[in-house]
């Protein structure tokens, strides 16, 4: 939900209740616009958009209050949900006073619904230069950096709003989130295990810190995590998924298929809850089970590099090598680092007499191993099935 900031002014903080600041009361010079403003404030904040409209209008006249009131309306735009007029009522605003600080802020989260992640973290810099220790401006920054791809700039944000707010638990946990993201685990795990005590009734921190757990190969303390959301939320087809593959992880191959199924159940077109399980039936010596399921996995998902990588290697075990070959050099395309892919081609190209490429094949693959033990510890995380 946007964040009632409207009546921020030069970066001066608003109470819950949003009431003017001190330096804008201080602004103002004719009553009926600061009392307009103040009755729309209340008016928003109890969900009486209507009438709180009508009080933004009147200050909207009011030269030395147009700009705030701006900054009002598009607050009501927003929560009324017609996000381009919000934004044109917030550009605005700041046209007419660059120093509002709501405004930014808020016009920067309607960018981002509109996916305009660019424009978003531009205006929410600039919130930070007008007030650097702004704790809600980092919160907004840092996840539209993450989703971005842009994990360094992500932490940062978090890093600067946690050590203002060290107990914060959803600065925690998105300072958590994306150092786990980044394979930091020992910056990851107190982090998010500080966050999961400070919300011990909410699913997302324990499940993340279990995420954590499973990074740093803790599997026993992540399955505890893990089957008490399962207990809460037996019907969430991705609690079911992350039991099944820290059970997999673990060797427990009956225990792990039996939620796997549960969650494909709950949820049929998911990714990696069908390719967990057809690891399980491969790991339970039933290569037909396993590569059937393969098979229909990479006719939906054609672009999945592990399953590509494990058909290869179930092909090539029962000789039909040209299509194990084809599987292999597709998840090599996908994921060129991959030690597994390249070894398994190296040992096919042996099988079917071309030594010299499979030798250099096999070259490759070793000069790949040490690189590929730091990436095989970012696979052991607790990722979203598939929707």
């Amino acid at each position: 939900m946007l964040l009632l900031w409207a009546l921020l002014f030069t970066g001066t903080a608003a109470s819950a209740e949003l009431r003017l600041s001190t330096g804008l009361q201080g602004a103002l010079s004719k009553v009926d616009g600061y009392e307009a403003l103040q009755k729309a404030a209340m008016l928003v904040q109890q969900g009486r958009l209507d009438a709180a409209e009508e009080q933004a209008r009147l200050a909207l006249a009011d030269p030395q209050t147009k700009a705030v009131a701006c900054s009002v309306l598009g607050t009501i735009r927003f929560q009324q949900n017609r996000l381009e007029e919000s934004a044109a009522f917030l550009h605005d605003a700041i046209r007419l006073d660059s120093r509002l600080l709501g405004a930014h802020l808020n016009l920067g989260q309607v960018y981002a619904l509109q996916g305009k992640a660019r424009q978003a973290l531009d205006l929410y810099d600039a919130a930070l230069t007008l007030k650097p220790d702004s704790v809600p401006a980092l919160r907004q920054a840092a996840p539209i950096a993450e989703r971005q791809g842009e994990l360094e700039r992500s932490l940062s944000y978090w890093m600067r709003a946690k050590k203002i707010e060290p107990d914060d638990p959803e600065v925690l946990l998105g300072f958590g989130r994306v150092c786990l993201r980044m394979d930091l685990l020992e910056d990851a795990e107190p982090a998010l295990a500080k966050a999961a005590g400070l919300k011990p009734d909410e699913p997302a921190y324990q499940y993340t810190l279990a995420a954590a757990k499973v990074g740093k190969r803790q599997f026993e303390a992540a399955q505890r995590l893990i089957e008490q959301l399962v207990e809460k939320q037996p019907a969430d087809p991705q609690l079911q998924y992350a039991l099944g593959s820290v059970l997999y992880i673990q060797g427990h191959l009956a225990e792990a298929a039996a939620r796997l199924r549960e969650s494909i159940r709950l949820q049929p077109e998911q990714l990696l809850s069908n390719y967990y399980l057809a690891l399980v039936a491969r790991d339970q010596g039933n290569d037909p089970e396993a590569i059937q399921i393969l098979d229909k996995l990479i006719e939906r998902y054609p672009d999945h590099a592990l399953s590509r990588e494990a058909l290869g290697g179930l092909l090539m075990s029962v000789q039909r090598y040209a299509d194990a070959e084809s599987n292999l050099r597709a998840a090599i395309r996908l994921s060129p680092q991959s030690v597994k892919a390249n070894y398994q081609l190296g040992l096919l190209l042996a099988r079917t007499g071309r030594k010299q490429e499979a030798d250099k094949q096999l070259e490759f693959a070793k000069s790949l191993r040490e690189e590929d033990a730091a990436s095989s510890r970012l696979q052991l995380r607790l990722l979203d099935p598939g929707r």
